[in-house]
């Protein structure tokens, strides 16, 4: 409401508008206000960003990839680069591969996106490169779950249970409540033949 009423006072203020309808998850609300916004000023990375991701959460993928596409022709942010490669994962891998690709040319050191290569390259089937990006990444970020549980996935496949399993004990610090975790730890048990402690695992995921 007050950022409403700032509104009428300076027109500008309609990001913080559909900021806060973001927020509450009312992302058609907010596009609308997005769109006043835009028609005031069409510059502002920010404003297509958060459009972007309303058209996302709308299911509107075309749209979507554009304004993420605006957005980073005014101004190359990571996250703008990661959210695009999402919508192109959708429907061709390769697209977002090569998004990705460059990404880490634009952010060489950012562990997120190391990630989504790996990810990316898992979904190819091609595993001994996913491996090497997905190692890169925990290089960065040791902690980042998603790394731990694709690279993890990687060496349980491979037959090394009790290296997938010390990787796993290190994502269950940051995030005990993961199912996906619980069901890697369990089948990695499980290869191991401790039954018991597999289902128990299972059952927790």
């Amino acid at each position: 409401q007050l950022f409403q009423e700032a509104t009428l006072l300076n027109p500008r203020n309609l990001k913080q508008v559909g900021h806060s309808l973001y927020l509450l998850g009312k992302h058609k609300a907010a596009l609308d206000v997005y769109r006043q916004a835009l028609a005031l000023t069409d510059d502002d990375w920010e404003l297509w960003h958060n459009a972007g991701l309303c058209y996302t959460y709308l299911q509107q993928d075309d749209e979507a990839a554009e304004a993420f596409c605006k957005a980073n022709s005014l101004c190359r942010h990571d996250d703008t680069f990661l959210q695009l490669g999402q919508v192109y994962q959708k429907t061709d891998v390769k697209k977002a591969l090569r998004l990705y690709q460059d990404a880490l040319d634009f952010s060489p050191e950012n562990p997120q996106i190391l990630c989504a290569i790996g990810l990316a390259y898992m979904r190819l089937n091609d595993h001994s490169r996913a491996f090497e990006y997905l190692g890169t990444a925990l290089t960065y970020d040791p902690t980042n779950t998603k790394a731990i549980l694709a690279a993890g996935s990687i060496v349980q496949d491979n037959g090394e249970m009790d290296v997938a399993l010390h990787k796993y004990r290190i994502a269950a610090v940051h995030t005990p409540h993961s199912p996906q975790l619980w069901n890697n730890v369990a089948m990695a048990l499980f290869g191991k033949s401790k039954f018991v402690a597999a289902i128990s695992c299972l059952t927790r995921a």
